[in-house]
């Protein structure tokens, strides 16, 4: 860490050695600046490759080609909003969810029976 002319605290970034502003890293109380030792930018893109196997360009390539979209609800949400969903069996990707909808699935075990179980019990009762 240190001090620019500018007198704003600066880090180098483990991953892509590029000095960074400190509040580009996220808080850490192992580090004796208590702030990581991977920018926010480079963790992010370190989750994406070991959870999903994808970068952040795959990544913002499915949010065009969803349109900003929710697969689920079709809804619009900025490109943060959206999470991966994944099949948890393959490990494929399926594509970008809002967190209620990924959420949901999720809680109904990403079981088709179930979710067109429930369908039926909302077309029965509305």
């Amino acid at each position: 860490m240190k001090i620019n002319k500018k007198d704003r605290l600066e880090k180098k970034c483990n991953v892509c050695k590029e000095i960074k502003e400190l509040k580009e890293f996220n808080k850490s109380v192992i580090s004796p600046d208590k702030h990581s030792y991977t920018c926010r930018y480079c963790m992010v893109n370190l989750r994406l490759k070991s959870r999903y196997n994808l970068t952040r360009e795959e990544v913002d390539n499915l949010y065009i080609t969803q349109e900003g979209k929710c697969c689920i609800c079709n809804e619009f949400f900025l490109r943060k909003s959206l999470v991966v969903d994944h099949n948890h069996k393959t490990g494929i990707t399926r594509g970008l969810l809002c967190s209620p909808c990924n959420r949901g699935i999720g809680l109904l075990k990403d079981d088709k029976e179930i979710i067109l179980s429930a369908v039926k019990y909302l077309n029965k009762h509305t």
